[in-house]
């Protein structure tokens, strides 16, 4: 039995991943530049998971782990 559960589709092929993180990863490699990494606090947008980062950190004291 498979404990994790894959609850994050991709909208365009509807792959299903474990973490959104994962998700935008995928959605970057394989569907190109089209889907930005959009933060949840606030309009920006990123073309990339580690400028996001930076942002959550800086702006929205986000921790990573």
């Amino acid at each position: 039995m498979n404990l994790f559960w894959k609850k994050n589709p991709c909208e365009k092929c509807n792959l299903k991943f474990k973490t959104i993180e994962e998700l935008m990863q995928h959605k970057q490699i394989v569907h190109g530049k089209e889907y930005l990494y959009d933060c949840k606090k606030c309009e920006k947008s990123f073309t990339n998971m580690n400028d996001m980062r930076t942002h959550l950190q800086r702006f929205h004291s986000y921790k990573n782990n």
